[in-house]
């Protein structure tokens, strides 16, 4: 009886641990962005190397930004310019984030991002638990004249490309999954993105999975055809079949 106690007492730890695996698979290596996402964890925004990255790849794409600075503001500024739910969830990551330090689970500085339509955010706590707020200038040129403009400022597009600029400079390995990729952006910034990321992907263990109505992006022969799946409304019922499927049953 033991010996079948104990066997069953195996199988439970080994389900266990597979359940662990993936659910810390799905923690660390799966993301999903969506159209509106107000708070996230990120270090991708704190130093100055890593403004200038972001900087570059918007003035790439066109936005006639040159450059991003950050200026320190009070606590009571950022709180005013979000909702409700957000203060919330701020409050609970802050507060996790210093339990975390007391308990010496971070073994760094902490930092997260708030974006809104108003303005982009960074949030820094360092080991000691203090906290500073700063909110992001983003930098255009006239002539000799630089000029320096919060997120209001800035166009549909812009906001929505930088929402996004994550999946480009991350070194990490994950799957990121976009929910409507094309929303706000014109469909040669959606198909020069995609570009992109499939460039910089080759250096790097990374995937993309996206949802669009931007047909266009269909048409261009950086996808192979089995990587497109179309997804149908049949009565009430949605039906998924691949490009390369349609193109054999026509």
């Amino acid at each position: 009886m033991d010996d079948i106690d104990e066997s069953g007492d195996k199988k439970k730890a080994s389900s266990a641990n597979i359940l662990r695996t993936v659910f810390e698979w799905f923690a660390l290596h799966f993301e999903v962005i969506y159209p509106e996402q107000p708070i996230s964890d990120t270090a991708l925004l704190d130093d100055s190397a890593s403004l200038k990255e972001y900087a570059d790849f918007l003035h790439q794409f066109g936005t006639g930004i040159v450059g991003i600075e950050k200026e320190e503001v009070s606590e009571d500024k950022v709180k005013s310019s979000i909702s409700i739910v957000d203060r919330a969830s701020l409050e609970f990551r802050l507060n996790m984030a210093r339990t975390n330090i007391l308990l010496n689970r971070e073994k760094r500085e902490w930092s997260a991002v708030i974006r809104n339509r108003t303005n982009i955010f960074t949030i820094k706590m360092d080991r000691s638990s203090s906290v500073k707020y700063y909110v992001l200038k983003f930098i255009h040129q006239y002539g000799d004249e630089k000029v320096a403009y919060e997120m209001l400022r800035e166009s549909d597009g812009t906001y929505r490309l930088f929402q996004l600029l994550e999946v480009l400079l991350t070194a990490k390995n994950k799957v990121f999954v976009i929910d409507e990729i094309s929303r706000c952006m014109h469909p040669l910034l959606t198909i020069k993105f995609v570009e992109t990321f499939l460039r910089l992907a080759a250096e790097r263990t990374v995937q993309l999975v996206v949802t669009t109505h931007e047909t266009r992006l269909m048409k261009h022969e950086f996808l192979r055809r089995d990587e497109v799946w179309l997804c149908e409304n049949d009565g009430g019922i949605s039906r998924d079949s691949t490009a390369s499927t349609k193109n054999r049953c026509a």
